[in-house]
């Protein structure tokens, strides 16, 4: 299901709608979440409000020790052989590299 959602996606965004999307690389989001908000914000047009990023930031800060580590789980655990799913997102891969 993903790798064909992956290739509609990407030929949707090669036919022109380029400008449809607003791309965030994940660890620039974990490096800084509200910077990342910001910037969708501005993009969206509705930038965020002082009263809104306080609010953003407490939050962050707040739940900071409920987080969960970012595990990177072994795809032998599932069934998987990681090489083999690397080629079939190969192309999204490419591009996101470009996108972000």
């Amino acid at each position: 299901h993903w790798t064909t959602a992956m290739e509609r996606l990407l030929a949707f965004r090669a036919a022109g709608n380029e400008d449809r999307f607003f791309d965030l690389d994940f660890r620039e989001v974990q490096a800084d979440p509200i910077g990342a908000v910001r910037r969708l914000s501005d993009w969206l047009g509705d930038p965020v409000t002082e009263a809104f990023e306080t609010g953003m930031g407490r939050w962050w800060a707040e739940h900071a020790a409920g987080r969960e580590d970012n595990v990177h789980p072994d795809a032998a655990e599932f069934g998987l052989d990681l090489e083999e799913v690397r080629e079939q997102f190969r192309d999204y891969t490419e591009a996101m590299a470009a996108w972000t």
